[in-house]
């Protein structure tokens, strides 16, 4: 499950990239937030397979990192009608209640991560999140060139 996990992340990094180049104002805004999550996602998962001791700085930034690309943070970025070089599908809008409680629910999983304390917990996490990623990613995002 972890593997799956990392590999579809670094899937969903590897092709926003792509679209990056094309994409422009609040839709490269987005994009560029979804990396940061991306990224925070990438070292989680590294952090919970790692034998060292748990950095607790380290999970409190990207707890709140978390926090700063989601929820309000994050639902913000997708005003209707904003779709050229997207990778948001119509029901970003059309189930846009749906869409704003996914985003609800990461918001909260990363203020949970803040209290994380041990290797275990933070396993359970990571698994959490990357299952609220991918929720979102199979109903909202779709590929574009």
């Amino acid at each position: 499950m972890k593997n799956f996990i990392t590999a579809t992340i670094l899937i969903a990094i590897a092709g926003s990239a792509f679209a990056h180049g094309k994409a422009t104002g609040i839709v490269r805004e987005r994009m560029d937030s979804m990396v940061v999550l991306g990224k925070t996602m990438k070292s989680l998962s590294l952090m919970a397979k790692s034998d060292a001791q748990l950095d607790k700085a380290a999970l409190a930034t990207a707890a709140q990192t978390i926090q700063d690309h989601s929820g309000e943070n994050l639902t913000r970025l997708f005003p209707q009608g904003s779709t050229k070089h997207s990778d948001a599908t119509p029901l970003v809008w059309t189930k846009s209640d749906e869409f704003i409680a996914l985003a609800t629910k990461l918001s909260e999983q990363g203020k949970a991560l803040a209290d994380v304390s041990t290797r275990d917990e933070l396993q359970s996490h990571v698994q959490q999140l990357g299952a609220s990623c991918k929720a979102c990613h199979s109903d909202y995002r779709q590929k574009t060139d």
